[in-house]
């Protein structure tokens, strides 16, 4: 079969397709053929040998994906259409950048129908992050929520699901231009960092209330600035650094009006936790609740540019490779 599988660690570069043999399910294993195959940014950290528990070289990237059964097994049909994700896929073991793949039954999900499925290449890993953070932040109904980075793949999915928990969400995007596609997802704002001071913005909105929750994959000096959009006994979920690893924070933020930051790692999820987490995220999904927001789909033997495209963050959403 073809795959992509890195040989060494290191930039794009080191991504070729190449042929490697069938996988052969082990027991308790089903053999999926894979149709599409989402990038996240995690890809790009193992190859890049940042992620030092990691599977070494060689190895096949890739994390979620979308396809369909080869071979029935675990209560699943030949020919059943299934969303692949969890177990350490492309982390610890060989992932869903390839033709075939063997996964143990506990990863597989049947893909809701009128899905795409590069639509649902794209659903559960950014799905489970941004229904997690929301979780531990403890959004109620009626809440008034503030996604940062609503253009990015956890942020586009924070929006929908936030408003499936019954939040009032603000989106918040970098600059004015990238606001069409996220109010098509049904946020009740949308504001960009790039104009009047966040915290500014979110009290005009809220009648000087304040936001009661902010969901944060980004970090950065934008993480300060949201701190100071949270009104009082508000909570920030900080998941995610791509805006940089250093947090600036006023401490009046913190202590004027009281606030808590949490921080939420998708890796320290308990495996039953997450397993009703990817549930209830697919439950949306079928309700037509929640989609996947795929900016650009490219072939296998454009994985390099495809890479370059997300890490670039030149589009709005997820990146996915078609198998």
């Amino acid at each position: 079969m073809k795959a992509i599988q890195i040989q060494s660690h290191g930039g794009p570069e080191v991504l070729k397709v190449t042929t490697v043999p069938d996988p052969k399910p082990g027991a308790g294993e089903v053999l999926v053929r894979i149709k599409a195959s989402a990038i996240n940014p995690l890809d790009g950290i193992v190859r890049m040998g940042y992620f030092p528990i990691a599977k070494k070289p060689p190895v096949i990237l890739g994390e979620e994906a979308a396809g369909v059964v080869e071979r029935a097994g675990a209560g699943l049909k030949a020919g059943e259409r299934v969303i692949v994700y969890g177990g350490g896929l492309g982390v610890f073991r060989d992932g869903t950048w390839a033709e075939l793949v063997a996964v143990p039954a506990p990863s597989l999900r049947r893909l809701p129908k009128g899905i795409a499925f590069e639509d649902g290449a794209a659903l559960p890993n950014v799905g489970i992050t941004a229904y997690g953070a929301l979780r531990t932040a403890e959004l109620k109904a009626g809440e008034i929520l503030v996604v940062l980075g609503a253009t990015g793949g956890v942020g586009s999915a924070g929006v929908q699901i936030g408003k499936a928990m019954g939040a009032r969400v603000i989106a918040v995007v970098s600059t004015p231009e990238k606001a069409a596609k996220i109010q098509t997802l049904g946020a009740d704002h949308v504001v960009a960092l790039s104009g009047a001071p966040l915290a500014e913005q979110v009290q005009q909105l809220t009648a000087g209330k304040g936001a009661d929750a902010v969901l944060d994959p980004i970090g950065g000096e934008a993480a300060g600035k949201a701190l100071a959009a949270l009104g009082s006994f508000g909570r920030l979920v900080h998941l995610g650094y791509s805006a940089g690893m250093s947090l600036t924070f006023n401490s009046l933020d913190l202590i004027a009006k009281p606030s808590r930051i949490l921080g939420f790692n998708i890796f320290m999820v308990p495996a039953d936790r997450s397993a009703k987490d990817l549930a209830e995220v697919m439950a949306m999904a079928a309700r037509k609740k929640y989609r996947a927001v795929v900016d650009k789909t490219f072939p296998m033997a454009q994985v390099a540019e495809a890479t370059r495209h997300l890490e670039g963050r030149k589009g709005v959403g997820k990146v996915v490779l078609v198998i």
